[in-house]
């Protein structure tokens, strides 16, 4: 009779921390400085995009486009000039809003052993990727399961099952807006987010014959 050898059994975990994304050291405008870089932008006739943006919203909302464009500030109406300056007063941090401290967690159990003829190997595993951008993060489940049967001294047999659950959230930005550009390069443009998730199940199941001649 085979003699059995003692199941060993491990177990491993892993936890990743992946701090948010740090972007102080850019020299960004600040909300007074982009007004007023606007108004300047408009009133010269350089704007590349003269409809888009706080101030030119604002100008369009009261009609006031050519007045603006013909005497300058002095051209507005109280009413407009209060909402341009409401504008300079906004400190939006869309760092802050749109990036996140992301944490990733794997852990894998896993137990083999057998005799000198049929040994096994059983694993099971499971990760969490979470992404920097809220919404975006990876779930994966696989399982191994591995049997060997040595049938004489030149013939073995190995028997393999092998299933992967992945399942994928990320984002979809319906205006084509990437994160990081939208919160350096902040536009007046709503950005929609809609969520997106994919599941990919693999399965692989593998018998073969293998033969030494050694």
């Amino acid at each position: 009779m085979e003699e059995q050898e003692k199941p060993i059994i491990n177990f491993n975990t892993k936890l990743t921390y992946t701090p948010n994304l740090d972007t102080s050291r850019l020299n960004l405008l600040n909300s007074q400085e982009k007004v007023d870089l606007e108004l300047q932008l408009l009133k010269s006739n350089q704007s590349i995009y003269p409809n888009k943006g706080g101030v030119a919203t604002i100008l369009n909302k009261y009609n006031l486009m050519n007045q603006y464009l013909q005497n300058g500030w002095e051209g507005l109406s109280p009413e407009a000039q209060n909402a341009i300056n409401q504008l300079k007063t906004m400190q939006t941090d869309w760092n802050d809003i749109l990036f996140r401290d992301a944490f990733t967690q794997e852990y894998n159990i896993s137990i083999s052993g057998g005799t000198e003829k049929t040994t096994y190997y059983n694993s099971l595993g499971y990760s969490k990727e979470n992404g920097n951008v809220p919404g975006v993060s990876m779930t994966r489940f696989n399982l191994t399961s591995k049997t060997s049967y040595q049938i004489n001294k030149i013939l073995k047999l190995v028997s393999l099952f092998s299933p992967t659950d992945e399942r994928i959230k990320t984002l979809y930005l319906i205006s084509m807006v990437i994160p990081i550009l939208y919160s350096t390069l902040v536009r007046p443009i709503p950005i929609f987010i809609r969520m997106m998730q994919s599941t990919t199940t693999n399965m692989i199941m593998i018998s073969s014959l293998e033969m030494n001649l050694t």
